[in-house]
């Protein structure tokens, strides 16, 4: 759980973190509140 260090606009990986590398682009994709609270 992130609590702290992020601002209004900041994007985080959520899911797939393991598999990335360093320089490596992502397309990002908007979770909805209800999906992030159902987890």
């Amino acid at each position: 759980l992130v609590s702290k260090g992020l601002n209004a606009g900041d994007r985080i990986v959520y899911k797939g973190i393991d598999l990335l590398q360093d320089g490596q682009k992502i397309t990002p994709q908007a979770l909805s509140r209800d999906s992030i609270n159902s987890l």
